[in-house]
């Protein structure tokens, strides 16, 4: 079988990459020119070169292949045209060129994000047919390209995954809170409630193709997740677990957390470059909830996560000190 990937240099795609190869998929990634390829480098794949927001150059890479995996995009940005153009746009003309010339592919795989489906409310889960409400740039194009995807009433086939909180090696955003917490430092991240759901990523790149080969997934969107739900001092308390450390850990206060964010701001800014890291972000964790509820992926294909927050925590943990991110 032939599999495309968009995206496959990122966190997740470079694992999506990894485990089709191991299932023994003939694996092409669609690339850019400027694209870090740290992490597939070296591996059993072709590259094609191209640009999902410039449509001629996708159409070598979508001719005769299987399944495509649509994981490109953009997650950082400062302004609203960037986040549409990789987002909106680079989707839009993914499915088109794949209905023009593919149209027969036994799946275009969507990787959206929950961030499309918008924040959830206190106390409850919220599912796949629950309004969306998207209160970030991020999410609102996230959400206008899903309903790029679904103008496709027939063919080709597709489905919409919307992964959790996604937690694993080469997950640089959440690297940046390890080394505060190996400095016994734990930020005071939300605001104590059980506030997200998560999934590592190997679970999540296995409920990608369980997706993409069932049946009853055709035109259907799917949360992905791992069945609990954790508030983000519970997930620090265990990756501090399993750095050895349980004493003298000193918490870093809201206040103090929105100090640390400005200067990420600042430092983005003069630099050029974005961040994650912004007081906005911080107080949507604060403010916000995203429970979501995976029962249906368990239903219709069978999805069931194999790694717990403690195991995924330590495979984690050990692959930053073999990496020696830490």
């Amino acid at each position: 079988m032939k599999a495309l990937v968009t995206g496959a240099n990122g966190f997740i795609g470079s694992h999506l990459v990894e485990y089709l190869l191991s299932r023994e998929y003939e694996v092409h990634c669609l690339v850019r020119t400027t694209s870090n390829l740290r992490w597939i480098r070296g591996l059993d794949i072709t590259y094609h070169y191209g640009d999902c927001s410039e449509k001629s150059t996708l159409y070598d890479a979508v001719r005769g292949t299987d399944y495509i995996y649509h994981l490109a995009g953009k997650i950082k940005a400062s302004d609203w045209e960037t986040y549409y153009q990789a987002n909106t746009t680079g989707t839009k003309n993914l499915i088109d060129v794949c209905a023009e010339t593919n149209s027969d592919v036994k799946r275009f795989v969507y990787v959206s994000s929950i961030s499309a489906a918008g924040p959830s409310v206190k106390g409850r889960l919220k599912n796949e047919s629950d309004p969306c409400s998207p209160v970030s740039d991020y999410g609102k194009t996230k959400l206008l390209a899903e309903r790029a995807v679904q103008e496709y009433k027939n063919k080709p086939a597709w489905v919409i995954i919307r992964p959790s909180n996604i937690l694993g090696p080469r997950e640089d955003d959440m690297l940046s809170v390890f080394k505060l917490l190996k400095k016994r430092m734990k930020p005071l991240i939300g605001n104590g409630d059980i506030q997200t759901s998560i999934c590592f990523v190997q679970d999540l790149v296995r409920g990608i193709e369980q997706a993409a080969l069932s049946k009853k997934t055709v035109h259907k969107t799917y949360f992905i997740t791992d069945g609990s739900h954790y508030s983000w001092r519970h997930i620090f308390d265990a990756v501090l677990k399993e750095l050895g450390i349980r004493r003298l850990v000193i918490p870093i206060p809201h206040f103090l957390i929105m100090s640390m964010a400005f200067l990420s701001e600042v430092r983005a800014r003069t630099c050029g470059s974005e961040t994650l890291f912004t007081r906005r972000n911080i107080l949507q964790l604060r403010n916000n909830y995203a429970l979501y509820d995976g029962t249906r992926a368990f239903r219709d294909f069978g999805f069931s996560p194999s790694m717990s927050l403690e195991n995924g925590m330590k495979n984690t943990v050990q692959w930053c000190r073999e990496h020696e991110r830490l």
